[in-house]
């Protein structure tokens, strides 16, 4: 009998009873707008450079560079077989555990 109890109180608790959705006009469009653009905002502001940047050597053209700047891992643009070009993973010293580990 004590279990029931308990699954009935947890069944109220965690809200398994119907609920009515809102009522009410749906979002605008401006509203919409207004939502997307906060969020895109939010995100500059959690992360102002993309996780990605490509750099290169400013005195050479040669140098072309992928850094993931979450975790520091660096890849060089290399020629591969054929017309196709490609990322080469580059050895960084004083890598967290982490990101060495991947």
């Amino acid at each position: 009998m004590n279990r029931i109890a308990i699954l009935a109180v947890l069944a109220l608790a965690f809200g398994c009873a119907k609920t009515e959705p809102e009522t009410g006009p749906p979002p605008t469009a401006a509203e919409v707008a207004q939502f997307k653009q906060e969020r895109i905002e939010r995100r500059k502001r959690l992360d102002p450079v993309g996780r990605y940047q490509i750099v290169t050597n400013p005195f050479s053209n040669k140098n072309l560079f992928l850094l993931d700047t979450r975790d520091g891992r660096v890849w060089q643009a290399v020629a591969q077989e054929g017309d196709r070009d490609g990322w080469q993973e580059q050895q960084v010293e004083h890598l967290t555990a982490s990101v060495e580990g991947k």
